[in-house]
């Protein structure tokens, strides 16, 4: 899974800031970090890298969610098999929730 924050400017072209990327397999959901609700849906946190940026007047902040970034990093076939060797992949889907069971939330620390 990764995450991605974007700066999207004016006109709407859009810059990647910085991004995150956490690998699910599902051999090992859940682990010590993700938990699983009642209902089956996960809670999984991505860390993004620590960064330093200037959000311009004008400019808005974009949040991607998507199953990876090749070849920015390694593909993950969704199968558990070794990513050296593994041949087959399963297609996966990633469901963003953001209701009062489920809150999605992103922590951007603000400097003065």
């Amino acid at each position: 899974m990764l995450v991605r924050l974007c700066d999207v400017d004016p006109d709407g072209v859009s810059r990647n800031v910085v991004d995150g990327i956490r690998g699910l397999d599902p051999r090992t959901v859940p682990a010590d970090d993700v938990t699983v609700g009642d209902d089956g849906v996960l809670a999984v946190d991505v860390e993004l890298f620590p960064t330093a940026y200037r959000v311009r007047a004008g400019h808005r902040l974009r949040v991607q969610v998507s199953g990876g970034a090749f070849p920015r990093y390694a593909r993950n076939h969704g199968t558990g098999e070794p990513l050296a060797t593994a041949t087959a992949g399963r297609t996966c889907r990633f469901e963003v929730r953001h209701d009062a069971a489920h809150p999605a939330w992103l922590e951007l620390p603000v400097l003065s």
